[in-house]
């Protein structure tokens, strides 16, 4: 239970009154001896009911222009903190999602108790900047853990950036351990680094430390408009694998200590979800490869060799299933052994996919077999299949002093759009196709018409 004591209010009220009442207890004293009035009209009873009478009433006004000059201000305060505390409660327990939400947290009069008004409302500032970098901080972290693979990854961060700080554009280039530079996200038009641009950004990376510029003479393209930023800051980044990593971000205001220190809060956490991106895409990567040839297994092939089929019968092109098989494959192991198979199996693996474009799938079918699927006109993939043909014929493989020659038949399929054939029956076909080419006497190709 609150008591006199506690209640600054009602002591202050005390303190005017008993204040009053001593000056109307002096004052016929002070009437006496320094106004030098009659004795006998000061030292009266009716005179000192009169002086204290009037003292109280001096120190009820005292009171009353304290109250509204000093202490309404500080139960206006009060009030104030009593909105922001609870925002900030609300906010905690997840009723309100924005602690900027609170619109009536400020005081109106920054004079209010000299400059108490204006400390409180620096006060409120820090808090609420505090709370909204919790709050931004808290979707970042969110926004990066929807993300698995690294350009989405790079896609998710950009975007937060612009929506949420005066943010002009955002480059990210990135240094692998073989010393190439390359742009791997930009929201600028550029996508290509002259050999100044790479040796400024190497020279950046090597020092490892954020830099801020701030010069008019910057000026960088977006889409068609070419803009000035105020401030230019590079973030170097290093991630577990030893690859490097250097984000720029274009600023159309000048920034605080305050945000810098924001956004190496936020680079920490994307460097932390940059590398559970990169273990993500490297065990994708073991997922779908065969083991032995490096290329495509079985499993996952057969998911891209769907999707590229699709993808023809959409645009309406041709496409094409070849399949590729070594001739005497068993003779090879059993004359030189498995490890020499295998090595016959991986070189022509390689030379195979050396032979054919980046955006072909290829992918080992199983054991010697191969399949390829190819989005091209009819006398492109047949000059494809020779071409592989002939530069296997021509090869020597070294195997422990041991010189290996092999030959493989080729087998293809064909589907035009309009066909309701599915990628299974394309590559059965193609098998068919193969069988044709080996009972004919091997090392040719042969096509399903």
């Amino acid at each position: 239970m609150r008591t006199i004591k506690d209640n600054a209010i009602i002591q202050s009220a005390i303190l005017m009154l008993g204040f009053g009442v001593l000056i109307g207890v002096l004052f016929p004293f002070f009437s006496d001896f320094v106004l030098a009035l009659p004795k006998e009209k000061v030292y009266t009873t009716i005179f000192f009911t009169v002086c204290i009478i009037s003292g109280i009433i001096v120190g009820l006004i005292g009171f009353l222009i304290i109250k509204i000059t000093i202490i309404k201000r500080l139960a206006n305060l009060k009030n104030k903190i009593d909105t922001i505390s609870t925002n900030i409660q609300n906010y905690i327990e997840g009723k309100i999602k924005y602690v900027e939400s609170c619109t009536d947290c400020f005081v109106e009069d920054n004079r209010d108790v000299y400059d108490l008004g204006t400390k409180y409302n620096l006060f409120i500032s820090i808090i609420r900047q505090f709370f909204w970098q919790y709050q931004k901080s808290d979707e970042f972290y969110l926004k990066l853990n929807e993300s698995l693979e690294i350009k989405e990854l790079n896609r998710n961060f950009a975007k937060f950036v612009t929506d949420n700080f005066n943010c002009l554009g955002i480059e990210i280039f990135n240094l692998d351990r073989m010393g190439n530079l390359n742009v791997i996200f930009s929201y600028l038009s550029r996508e290509q680094l002259n050999d100044k641009q790479k040796e400024s950004i190497k020279n950046i990376l090597d020092k490892g430390q954020l830099l801020s510029f701030r010069d008019s003479n910057i000026e960088i393209s977006i889409a068609t408009l070419s803009v000035k930023p105020k401030e230019v800051v590079f973030l170097p980044i290093e991630t577990k694998k030893s690859e490097k990593y250097l984000i720029a971000l274009y600023f159309n205001s000048y920034l605080k200590q305050d945000d810098i220190n924001f956004f190496k809060r936020l680079i920490y956490q994307y460097n932390l979800a940059l590398d559970r991106s990169s273990a993500y895409e490297h065990m994708q990567k073991i997922a779908a490869l065969d083991e032995l040839t490096g290329i495509y297994n079985r499993r996952f092939g057969m998911q891209r060799l769907a999707e590229d089929y699709s993808r023809a019968k959409r645009s309406g092109n041709a496409f094409y299933v070849i399949m590729v098989d070594i001739d005497h494959f068993k003779k090879i192991n059993d004359t030189f052994g498995h490890q020499a198979g295998d090595y016959v199996l991986y070189q022509i693996a390689k030379t195979i996919k050396s032979l054919l474009r980046i955006e072909d799938v290829f992918l080992r079918y199983g054991g010697e077999e191969f399949v390829a699927g190819l989005i091209c006109k009819f006398e492109n993939v047949i000059e494809k299949a020779e071409t592989i043909r002939k530069e296997i014929e021509k090869l020597t493989f070294l195997f422990n002093d041991f010189e290996i020659k092999a030959t493989v038949s080729i087998g293809i399929s064909k589907s035009q759009p309009s066909d309701l054939l599915t990628i299974e029956s394309l590559i059965k076909e193609a098998d068919e196709a193969l069988y044709i080419a080996k009972n004919s006497g091997r090392n040719k190709v042969f096509i399903k018409q």
